[in-house]
């Protein structure tokens, strides 16, 4: 099945580089994207986010001027690394 993959690497302390990620809340402040990341499990927090938990992320397509809903389950959260895997849009993204 084919996927798409993004990588980005920052020149920045891994640390300080995941608590800036694990901010949920202030990513409107710095994201047209995506707009609202909710833990959708009772209890977690973004750094007790466990491979098969899940997120509600809400992101802004604007070519189409409206908002989805996209729902990734964690495949990663450790200090070195976080990842997800979902559905976007339609089963071949």
């Amino acid at each position: 099945m084919p996927s798409i993959k993004e990588t980005i690497i920052i020149n920045a302390n891994v640390k300080k580089v995941l608590e800036t990620f694990h901010n949920f809340k202030n990513y409107p402040s710095w994201s047209k994207f995506m707009t609202s990341i909710e833990i959708t499990e009772p209890g977690k927090t973004e750094e007790t986010l466990s491979v098969g938990d899940s997120l509600k992320v809400v992101i802004f397509l604007s070519r189409k001027n409206k908002e989805t809903v996209f729902t990734p389950t964690v495949t990663e959260n450790s200090e070195k690394r976080f990842a997800w895997n979902g559905v976007l849009l339609s089963s071949w993204i």
